[in-house]
């Protein structure tokens, strides 16, 4: 869905309706959240794993307050707004995300106000340099967007992006000092 290209500022509730009227499903680089709730470790960890997964995949948007629904054949769908109404959402979860994930997120937030409450966006930027792990939760693993699903990283893949971005600073030395 082109809209979500924009900047999270240039959102508008409209933008959101959109989604919603379209069906436009869940995929590489979006996914729809009923709530927020962070309460609870395992809530957080949850919150932890899908930034963290985007931001290693190909970077993504979040967006927490609309309700969705898995069709038939799989396709996750949003079907509602479901506005958030607890105006230090977005700050606890910043912090959350701050204090279990390194390296830290390079991420943008935005609290769109709507009619009851407002939705909560995350873009996620794709990493452009180590892969993102979640410390906190007694976990230590990356984790990984592929399709509409959020997964663990397996040992081979962490391993080959770590291959990668070490190939990647060779080059950049090499650039920077071609005698080397």
């Amino acid at each position: 869905e082109r809209r979500l290209l924009k900047p999270l500022a240039d959102l508008e509730a409209a933008d959101i309706d959109a989604l919603i009227a379209g069906r436009v499903p869940e995929g590489q680089r979006l996914e729809y959240k009923r709530q927020l709730n962070l309460e609870m470790a395992k809530d957080k960890h949850e919150a932890a794993k899908d930034v963290s997964g985007f931001a290693n995949a190909t970077g993504g948007v979040v967006i927490y307050g609309i309700e969705e629904k898995t069709e038939e054949d799989g396709t996750v769908v949003p079907i509602k707004l479901c506005p958030l109404t607890d105006g230090s959402a977005r700050t606890r979860l910043e912090d959350v995300l701050d204090s279990t994930v390194f390296p830290h997120l390079n991420m943008d937030t935005r609290m769109l106000e709507l009619d009851g409450g407002y939705v909560l966006l995350v873009r996620a930027f794709q990493r452009t340099g180590p892969l993102h792990m979640v410390e906190g939760f007694g976990d230590g693993r990356h984790y990984l967007r592929v399709g509409h699903k959020t997964r663990r990283m397996s040992q081979h893949e962490i391993e080959r992006e770590y291959a990668a971005l070490a190939r990647r600073e060779e080059r950049i030395d090499q650039l920077v000092d071609p005698s080397s």
